[in-house]
């Protein structure tokens, strides 16, 4: 398997991502004006070359926007929640977790994206284009990244590291979620209490309580849950299923908290304390 893309490619990928969707707006300058400009350019130079990594561009707008990979410079923030990036379409698109918009429509089975190059490979599926193949289990994929991420599961490789507590993760978008329990960030805003979420995930579940929405039914007694996690916990009643054990007693427990609770028994700790009785 190859390594892992390095942040240079990473970036230039989220670059072209950004720019498929219009992003040619960032410069304001008249079409006209751009023209003669451009013309001009590629009289004195038919390549534009960044003197830090050697990689060669087309236009000198691209090599100053790849300049920033070097440089760390972020001149765009997001005014929601402070984060900054390289590109405005980044920050566009960033833009669509607060405002939960979704423009990029799939017309076969009516999910949205908010990321033009996420909408591009769904799309593939309905196409039936699956020319990825794993050549460990023979899965196939539509998009080249979807097997990379995929092989993982047979390496056990874990190429995306923190950089403050050095915990490692298979996928990016799990490192990405895990920093922000460094960063203190929670950009996902409930639109009507106004608590702030670490996750999209945990926005969706806590909307419930607003909506009454319980989606999760118990096929056994019928109770129904707003949480699939309190709906696992509560079906082990029915089967009788104690997945948590104790190593010291080999007791087992529905759920996790009961065992860390049962611990305590050997372990003789007491966390809670009375105020008023020292």
């Amino acid at each position: 398997m190859s390594d892992p893309e390095p942040p240079q490619i990473k970036e230039e990928q989220e670059e072209l991502s950004t720019s498929q969707e219009g992003e040619h707006d960032n410069d304001n300058v008249n079409n006209s004006n751009w023209s003669e400009t451009h013309c001009d350019n590629q009289t004195v130079r038919s390549e534009f070359k960044c003197d830090t990594c050697g990689r060669v561009f087309k236009y000198i707008s691209l090599l100053q926007r790849h300049m920033s990979i070097h440089t760390g410079e972020r001149p765009f923030s997001c005014k929601t929640c402070g984060k900054d990036f390289r590109l405005k379409g980044s920050l566009k698109v960033h833009m669509r977790i607060h405002t939960g918009e979704k423009p990029y429509i799939c017309k076969t089975c009516g999910k949205g994206f908010s990321d033009v190059s996420m909408f591009r490979k769904h799309a593939k599926i309905h196409l039936g284009e699956m020319p990825y193949v794993c050549t460990t289990c023979e899965k196939r994929f539509s998009n080249i990244s979807f097997l990379k991420s995929h092989m993982r599961d047979h390496t056990g490789e874990k190429p995306y590291t923190c950089d403050t507590c050095g915990r490692a993760f298979r996928f990016v978008s799990l490192l990405q979620r895990h920093v922000s329990i460094h960063t203190g960030e929670r950009p996902y805003n409930c639109t009507i209490c106004g608590k702030k979420f670490r996750l999209d995930g945990a926005l969706k579940v806590h909307m419930r309580i607003h909506t009454g929405e319980k989606p999760y039914l118990c096929k056994t007694c019928g109770k129904r849950f707003s949480d699939v996690s309190f709906y696992k916990k509560h079906t082990r009643i029915h089967t009788g299923e104690k997945p948590y054990v104790c190593k010291t007693c080999e007791k087992g427990f529905f759920s996790m908290s009961a065992l860390k609770i049962h611990i305590r028994s050997h372990t003789g700790e007491k966390p809670f304390a009375c105020s008023i009785i020292q």
